[in-house]
């Protein structure tokens, strides 16, 4: 089943190469979506595809990158957008 939902990536975050690994990850599951940094120093997500697929990514947003450290994740369900891809929004 597909599935949509976004994600705000709390914590260090930014400046880490974690919208990077998470363009990496969504890739490598076949996900689609965007991932941009926010005013407010927090990572917005938002991904698509198979609910298994999902789940994983979102273990993935846990971990993070190597230098980033995630202290909590904000995830909501919403409607279904048809990403064509997985961007990095600057």
């Amino acid at each position: 089943m597909i599935k949509s939902i976004n994600i705000i990536a709390k914590g260090l975050v930014q400046g880490v190469f974690f919208r990077k690994t998470m363009k990496d990850n969504a890739e490598k599951l076949g996900l689609l979506g965007f991932v941009e940094n926010r005013n407010d120093q927090t990572v917005y997500i938002e991904v698509e595809g198979e609910e298994s697929k999902i789940e994983t990514f979102i273990a993935n947003c846990w971990l993070g990158s190597p230098k980033s450290n995630v202290s909590d994740l904000d995830i909501n369900n919403q409607e279904i957008k048809n990403y064509k891809s997985f961007k990095i929004k600057h």
